[in-house]
């Protein structure tokens, strides 16, 4: 038999890779969320691959493919700030390498004054109310930011104070509520204080009308925005603290990272039990959208979820002043920090 001939052509057909790149798919630390779609060609023959110079470049493992698509594990251990290439390779064929984008991790970012150095101070005169003799009275308020910088931190301080007190007794019937004391490694530390208010209240009375408020230190500024512009993806939140809870109250910790007006991550943490010193405590911030970038922060510390207090309860304050006050729990807190991972 006698086999006639055939011709064939046969052509290689590039493969098609597209990697989908977001902004927001860059936290400080890792890019997570990416992924590539291969309508041509083997999507077990594709590798992305990274590079902070476009020197060295390191694979990105994929998690899973799914199709056509490919879903890649996060890449962790990155530098904040920084600017990272992303190239595609086919069948480890690096000279026929294709750049895919570029993404640049959010900076590290932390909050001004997180040590609670700063402090703007101010007499204010206390009138002493149906009191026809004795010495002027003045009191000290205090402001968690230095005066004429930046404002990172305020407090609800004007709700107990400016008022009366009566100069007869040593039992303060009108106080700040946010005032500082010795740090844990430096020399300040913010004191926050639930505080009863009374105009006419002897020592050993209770203040009438009961007006009693828990102190709050927080981000922002007081009568207006409660947040600070803020434009990083914390993993984390730190800070030290010491705590003397009146009648079984406990304080609370919260921070919040939002977009515009979306809470897209927070956090919290709240505790009733007595600390004299320094104790470190981390809390996580739970992302609910990964899609959107950070625009403002808040942070709030807030001395008692309860407003129970008691005549004469002897404080420190202001660095190393003392007095008796109308008051409930008292909490110090220090060193606020973010962590990036």
């Amino acid at each position: 038999k006698t086999a006639g001939s055939e011709s064939y052509t046969l052509t290689q057909a590039m493969p098609e890779i597209s990697v989908t790149l977001h902004d927001y798919n860059a936290f400080a630390r890792r890019i997570e969320g990416l992924t590539a779609n291969v309508p041509v060609g083997n999507p077990s023959a594709c590798e992305l691959q990274y590079s902070s110079d476009n020197a060295v470049w390191i694979p990105v493992t994929a998690k899973s493919v799914e199709g056509q698509k490919i879903i890649f594990d996060t890449i962790s251990g990155l530098k904040p700030g920084t600017e990272y290439s992303l190239r595609t390779v086919y069948n480890g064929n690096e000279a026929a390498a294709k750049a895919a984008g570029s993404l640049t991790t959010e900076e590290a970012l932390q909050i001004g004054n997180s040590g609670f150095e700063e402090w703007y101070e101010w007499d204010y005169y206390v009138n002493k109310n149906a009191i026809l003799f004795g010495d002027n009275v003045y009191q000290t308020n205090y402001a968690p930011y230095a005066s004429g910088g930046s404002r990172y931190w305020d407090s609800n301080n004007s709700e107990t104070t400016p008022g009366d007190r009566t100069p007869l007794y040593s039992t303060y019937k009108s106080f700040p509520m946010v005032t500082y004391v010795p740090g844990h490694e430096s020399s300040k530390a913010a004191q926050i204080m639930t505080i009863a208010i009374s105009n006419t209240a002897m020592d050993s009375t209770c203040p009438l009308p009961r007006t009693v408020k828990s102190g709050r230190l927080f981000t922002g500024e007081y009568g207006s925005a409660e947040e600070t512009a803020f434009s990083s993806r914390p993993a984390k939140m730190s800070f030290y603290y010491k705590y003397s809870p009146y009648d079984s109250d406990s304080f609370k910790a919260y921070v919040y990272i939002k977009s515009g007006d979306t809470i897209i991550g927070e956090g919290s943490f709240s505790s009733s039990a007595s600390v004299s010193g320094w104790k470190y405590t981390e809390i996580d911030i739970d992302y609910s959208r990964d899609d959107l970038k950070a625009q403002t922060v808040h942070v709030d510390f807030i001395s008692g979820v309860d407003t129970k207090w008691t005549t004469g309860r002897e404080i420190t304050y202001g660095g190393n002043k003392t007095a008796g006050v109308h008051g409930g729990s008292i909490l110090a807190v220090d060193d606020v920090e973010f962590i990036y991972e």
